[in-house]
């Protein structure tokens, strides 16, 4: 079972829909947990994607995923009362179907905004290869999404991922 770091965020995506986003079909209560059901969005990862394309992808499918990335964020950082932050964008969580169409996924990490630092919630867990510097100083922000999918976008790019590369 999927635990959130803000539960208010699975209520939300039981809430809206947009292309792009996993939507909460159904909660199932039993003895040993709470159980989410998020409709199904089938294809491979970006991950999976890069793997299979040595030097990266053609740009013209990098700015196509890219762009409906953008727009999913968008849609999370601006059209809701407060913004949303998935604050785990990498390509493992990002789907693209057969069609083309990118989805983000595993939205565990997620949390909605809060303006003060008193107001932050305890400590954010993240993939550190793509986290923004503000998200490991525990103070995220909406720009730390853009943040880490301008490194996908590099990675998608490239085909390497430039904080591994760069350590090596």
């Amino acid at each position: 079972a999927m635990t959130f770091a803000d539960n208010a965020v699975a209520k939300t995506l039981g809430q809206v829909w947009f292309p792009g986003l996993p939507r909460l079909l159904d909660k199932l209560i039993i003895p040993e947990a709470e159980l989410l059901v998020f409709n199904y969005i089938d294809g491979k990862t970006l991950e999976e994607t890069i793997r299979s394309a040595p030097g990266g992808l053609p740009a013209e499918q990098t700015l196509a995923i890219m762009l409906q990335m953008a727009k999913t964020l968008d849609f999370l950082h601006r059209q809701m009362d407060r913004p949303l932050m998935h604050l785990d964008i990498k390509p493992a969580n990002i789907v693209l179907s057969e069609t083309g169409q990118a989805a983000l996924i595993d939205f565990d990490s997620a949390r909605f905004f809060r303006n003060t630092q008193s107001e932050q919630e305890s400590r954010l867990t993240c993939t550190m290869d793509y986290a923004a510097p503000e998200l490991l100083c525990n103070e995220p922000c909406p720009a730390s999404d853009i943040y880490s999918l301008g490194l996908c976008f590099l990675q998608a790019m490239t085909g390497v991922n430039q904080i591994n590369h760069n350590q090596q």
